[in-house]
């Protein structure tokens, strides 16, 4: 009687699965073939992006075709509408630089200078001392990597932390760079990190026709 409920209750399992072709089983001890997804490039068109300056890396100067700086190292930085932003903090070191039309007519260039460092002020929260009397003062002849620039400081504020802004100015291929740092009155190395990025300002050389790199 107990050899029939036996068979009667295996009657009632479900079949064993089919031993797996050899194909199969290789199959199981191989990695997934799936291929990994790429890790998505940061545009760096908004400090959210948390691009950071390092090593060889290098941003574009805005409005200066081919033209690069690195930014210094672990300092946020992004390619914005007014112009190219890297800074320490929100509060502290900071430097915007940018490429505006140069007119050949003096008045007209000093315009152009005046509104591009309104526009960086703007973006930075850099207050300087007196903007309209700026260009007025004594400059200092600045050889800036491969530029021949003019350099002019003022006393500022960004962040309710007082300073000096140097605002650096001159010829850039056919256009005018305009630049504006800022460094709190309690930063040692600040305006030595400003310059080392200046520096590195360099033309990226054109890529030869038929290369792919």
């Amino acid at each position: 009687m107990s050899v029939v409920l036996v068979a009667i209750a295996c009657a009632a399992c479900d079949p064993p699965p089919p031993p797996k072709s050899p194909r199969d089983a290789d199959a199981d001890l191989e990695p997934s073939s799936k291929p990994k997804k790429k890790k998505k490039k940061k545009a760096c068109k908004t400090f959210e992006d948390e691009c950071k300056g390092g090593g060889t890396k290098k941003t574009v100067v805005v409005g200066a075709d081919g033209w690069r700086l690195a930014p210094p190292k672990g300092w946020l930085y992004a390619k914005l509408a007014e112009g190219t932003v890297t800074q320490e903090s929100d509060k502290g070191a900071v430097l915007a630089l940018v490429a505006v039309e140069a007119p050949q007519n003096p008045q007209l260039l000093f315009k152009a200078r005046t509104d591009a460092v309104a526009a960086l002020s703007g973006v930075t929260g850099i207050e300087l001392k007196s903007p309209k009397t700026l260009f007025f003062g004594v400059s200092e002849a600045r050889e800036v990597g491969e530029l021949s620039l003019k350099l002019w400081e003022q006393a500022a504020k960004r962040g309710g932390s007082d300073g000096d802004a140097v605002v650096v100015a001159g010829k850039i291929d056919d256009k005018e760079l305009v630049a504006l740092g800022f460094v709190p009155a309690d930063n040692d190395s600040g305006g030595n990190r400003i310059f080392d990025a200046l520096e590195t300002l360099e033309k990226k050389k054109a890529t030869p026709e038929g290369s792919d790199k």
